[in-house]
């Protein structure tokens, strides 16, 4: 079995450039047609085939590696002490993608906030850590030194704490906005229908009864549906889309790895709002918490990416208002 060895990739517009400590020079492997496309990953499968088959051919050993955020795939913006939520806010309604990755650096007097698509991330994530690789970062390019490359390859020098991955610097576009407006409108509509549905049948009942000959003392019972409960009226199972999801991952500083490859699985199956949490406390094994009204289908497709990493975990409910399913990993948790 060959040697695993320190892995640069730098993901620019229309290529990734490949640094590895067995190789000689850098390598250029160009996008297959119709898979990349303005920052935008189109056919994330024949991508992935693309990849694996230019690391065979190159006999490039998987390993750690270091994803490198170009210059022309970043955003950046110079920001001040004194405003910084105002101008952050105003910069990142500014970018034209759904969703956005982005972390503020520097000190108080020299700050500067670096963006970008952050489901283009995501899917160089998950398709590296599929092939084998261990992602310890990703980094813009402008905040490493010139020199990144040989102290990363020769002497494994970390640059973690620049790493944009796993960031909760998570900013909603104007689409998301306008989207979650529909949704609640949607919502209210549905509650309206089922509101006059319910009362056409009481009106069609009452006016049925009326010309029937029965004593005016034996009135029928009207059954009148649990609003208490659930005020619309509407099945609360109606989850479907895993994207709409909110998943926690909490983990000790020691299952970082394991951590960021449980993210990049979950996001590779669909649950994009997926966030990364340092926690001092962890047991014995990994505990699964769930929301009770998740539907079955969901609950059945993270048990089974959750298997993928640690198929000895335990389950219960949870009551919490900011996230439907939290995952606490066990110490030292590792694929079983």
């Amino acid at each position: 079995m060959p040697k695993k060895r320190n892995s640069i990739i730098k993901i620019e517009g229309d290529r990734l450039i490949f640094e590895n400590s067995d190789l000689s020079k850098s390598l250029k492997f160009n996008y297959p047609a119709d898979t990349v496309r303005d920052l935008e990953i189109l056919d994330a499968e024949k991508l992935e085939e693309g990849i694996q088959t230019f690391i065979t051919k190159n006999e490039i050993s998987a390993g750690s590696l270091l994803l490198v955020l170009s210059k022309n795939i970043t955003f950046q913006k110079s920001i001040s002490s004194s405003n910084i939520e105002q101008e952050r806010t105003a910069f990142l309604d500014s970018i034209p993608f759904e969703t956005i990755s982005s972390k503020i650096y520097g000190k108080k007097d020299s700050q500067v906030i670096v963006a970008t698509n952050r489901d283009l991330v995501q899917k160089f994530q998950s398709i590296f850590v599929h092939l084998g690789f261990q992602v310890e970062g990703v980094v813009p390019e402008e905040l490493l030194p010139e020199n990144y490359s040989d102290l990363y390859l020769k002497k494994s020098t970390s640059y973690s704490h620049l790493s944009m991955a796993g960031n909760s610097g998570y900013k909603e576009t104007k689409i998301n906005k306008i989207a979650k407006k529909e949704i609640e409108a949607s919502k209210n509509l549905r509650l309206l229908l089922t509101l006059f549905g319910f009362s056409f049948l009481v009106l069609g009942g009452a006016y049925y009864y009326s010309h029937r000959e029965y004593d005016s003392a034996k009135v029928s019972e009207v059954v009148i549906p649990d609003l208490i409960g659930n005020p619309s009226g509407i099945p609360t199972n109606t989850l479907s889309d895993p994207s709409t999801l909110s998943v926690k991952i909490l983990y000790r500083p020691q299952e970082e790895l394991s951590a960021k490859e449980l993210q990049s699985i979950l996001w590779s199956s669909g649950f994009k709002n997926t966030d990364l949490v340092a926690t001092t406390s962890a047991g014995l094994s990994t505990n699964l918490s769930l929301s009770p009204n998740l539907p079955p289908d969901l609950i059945q497709k993270i048990q089974g990416e959750l298997s993928k990493i640690d198929k000895n975990y335990t389950v219960d409910s949870l009551v919490s208002e900011n996230s439907e399913v939290t995952i606490l990993l066990a110490k030292s948790s590792k694929k079983r």
